[in-house]
C-alpha cells in the first residue's frame, strides 16, 4: 500500500487478533481508496470498510510540532 502512487504515509492504528487498523494518508481519496482495497484484496487480505476521514486541525497541527522536533 505504500508504495502506491499517491499514498504519502500508513500508519497501523491497532492490532485486534486477525483484525488490522490501517490509517492511510493521499493525496486524492476518490482515486487512491479503490487502489488501496484492489492491493489488500491482491494480497490475499480481506476489507472489512474503508472510509474518507478529514484530519481535524488539531491532528494536523500536532503533526506539524511533531516533525519539527
Amino acid at each position: 500500500v505504500e508504495a502506491l502512487p499517491g499514498v504519502s504515509r500508513l500508519d497501523v492504528e491497532s492490532v485486534r487478533g486477525a483484525r488490522v487498523e490501517l490509517l492511510v494518508q493521499v493525496e486524492d481519496p476518490d482515486v487512491q481508496l479503490p487502489a488501496i482495497a484492489r492491493a489488500l484484496v491482491d494480497a490475499g487480505l480481506g476489507v472489512r470498510r474503508l472510509a474518507d476521514v478529514e484530519e481535524s486541525l488539531e491532528d494536523v497541527y500536532l503533526d506539524v510540532i511533531g516533525r519539527a522536533r
